[in-house]
């Protein structure tokens, strides 16, 4: 498989986005890219992991991005979230 992209679940309580849209992963995965979705990162976009998964995406834990090429964030990463990465 290419390369991998990592969508972790945003952090802070008052970001309610998600770094993609289950379009977004389609297209992504469409193009040759394995996409991971962290467990509920849509949550609070009111996108359930089930959506990830029907178009193509792995649903996965936060350690996952560790092995990532790219992760996809709203928000700027916090340091604690930079040493996982």
């Amino acid at each position: 498989m290419g390369q991998t992209i990592f969508i972790p679940r945003e952090l802070e309580l008052i970001e309610t986005r998600v770094g993609a849209s289950p379009d977004t992963v389609k297209r992504l995965v469409g193009l040759g890219f394995e996409v991971v979705v962290e467990t509920g990162a849509g949550t609070l976009s009111r996108i359930p992991d089930a959506d990830f998964a029907a178009v193509g995406a792995v649903i996965g834990k936060a350690s996952d991005a560790a092995r990532a090429d790219v992760v996809l964030k709203v928000r700027r990463p916090s340091e604690a979230e930079l040493k996982g990465y």
